[in-house]
């Protein structure tokens, strides 16, 4: 039988080393776990579901918004040029503040693609940035904590949570579609910087999401509208950025085919993602699964399935051309509902993933309504677990 060596009592008393603050954070630690439990128990399956979809919202309407997030508390929406448009600073940020008071029970994460170069959708916002290379190439990795501090500040003031950079594939091919996005050609550099760069938002309270893991960076076509094949490729060094992520709360997957581990892309392999999950415990989030890569190969609600049962703990969903944001969601959400009354999608598997995306919101949503609990649920949970 093992347990605690006390002495004996004859003994010379001594004690145990004690490590500065750790009870304080083990106590966190567990009032954060029992706080998702407890919001996990009053939500309905279909609002877990809601949870896993991170999608637009193009040709919203403020009536439909409130109804819908009412009763569908989507994970995160992403802001994509067509709300953007016609805004300056002070007008988006009232348009955000707006729309995530919409979210009754739990506060939804807003998100944005905001990298600099080729992809800035603030820039006419929050100004014209340089790509992260050329910042990188100008002013070293100073430049890019600065760089990062700009858009923490600039998009927490917003009211924008998640941004989805930076990117720190590794270049193996020139004709890439990330080669003019990434810091550097270089699997290491990129790593470091990408650091920097999470290391910088997270001082801010702010989700800098690594893309695109294992990597774009081996394959020469476009995956918004091929089939992206890597016949070579070992995921241990392509993907290397990704597994030196030191404090990295979401990445975001490519959907390449690495053939030597599977024939599905990376988003949904479960072989390609375990090697992922073996270093990093946060959200993994797919890239779009309207993409030519997914869609060629699956429907992407099929693909959405896929995704999850892979490893994947949220999915995004863009809105091609004139469709509805709204039958876009509603359908994928229907579906994976019957996913889960046919048993091909466990309770307990949306719960493990639905947990990891309430431990980001409860980080990065403290000033936002949440309406999971009425106030006598609140004041009862404060006894059992007092913050002080």
């Amino acid at each position: 039988m093992t347990g605690i060596p006390f002495p004996a009592a004859e003994a010379k008393p001594f004690s145990y080393p004690v490590i500065p603050g750790l009870t304080d954070e083990c106590l966190k630690f567990y009032r954060t776990e029992a706080l998702i439990g407890a919001i996990i128990g009053k939500m309905t399956v279909r609002e877990k579901i809601a949870q896993l979809i991170f999608t637009d919202f193009g040709g919203w309407k403020w009536t439909e918004l409130e109804e819908y997030l009412g009763t569908n508390p989507l994970g995160g929406m992403i802001l994509m040029g067509a709300y953007i448009k016609g805004c300056d600073y002070q007008k988006l940020k009232a348009n955000i503040g707006k729309l995530q008071g919409l979210s009754q029970k739990i506060p939804v994460l807003i998100c944005v693609d905001q990298e600099g170069g080729l992809v800035q959708r603030l820039k006419t916002i929050i100004g014209n940035y340089p790509s992260p290379a050329k910042t990188y190439e100008t002013k070293g990795a100073e430049g890019i904590r600065l760089l990062a501090e700009e858009f923490a500040q600039k998009l927490s003031g917003l009211g924008i949570q998640v941004d989805f950079a930076p990117v720190v594939d590794s270049i193996y091919n020139n004709a890439s579609v990330v080669v003019k996005r990434t810091f550097t050609k270089n699997g290491a550099t990129n790593a470091m910087l990408g650091n920097i760069f999470i290391e910088t938002f997270d001082k801010y309270g702010m989700i800098a999401a690594a893309k695109h893991y294992p990597g774009y960076g081996t394959v020469g076509v476009d995956p918004h509208y091929f089939t992206c094949k890597d016949a070579s490729g070992k995921i241990e060094e392509v993907g290397f950025p990704f597994f030196a992520m030191t404090n990295c709360k979401m990445i975001m997957t490519s959907h390449v085919i690495f053939s030597l581990y599977d024939n599905e892309p990376a988003t949904l392999s479960p072989a390609v993602l375990a090697l992922l999950r073996e270093t990093f415990q946060g959200v993994i989030i797919t890239d779009d699964l309207r993409m030519g890569s997914i869609t060629a190969l699956h429907g992407y609600r099929n693909a959405a399935l896929m995704a999850l049962k892979a490893g994947c703990d949220a999915i995004l969903l863009i809105t091609p051309g004139l469709e509805s944001w709204k039958k876009n969601a509603d359908t994928m959400i229907d579906f994976l509902m019957t996913s889960y009354t046919n048993g091909s999608l466990s309770e307990w598997e949306i719960d493990e993933k639905v947990a990891r995306i309430l431990r980001l919101k409860l980080a990065s949503l403290t000033g936002w309504k949440w309406g999971v609990f009425d106030k006598t649920e609140l004041d009862e949970y404060r006894k059992l677990f007092p913050s002080e």
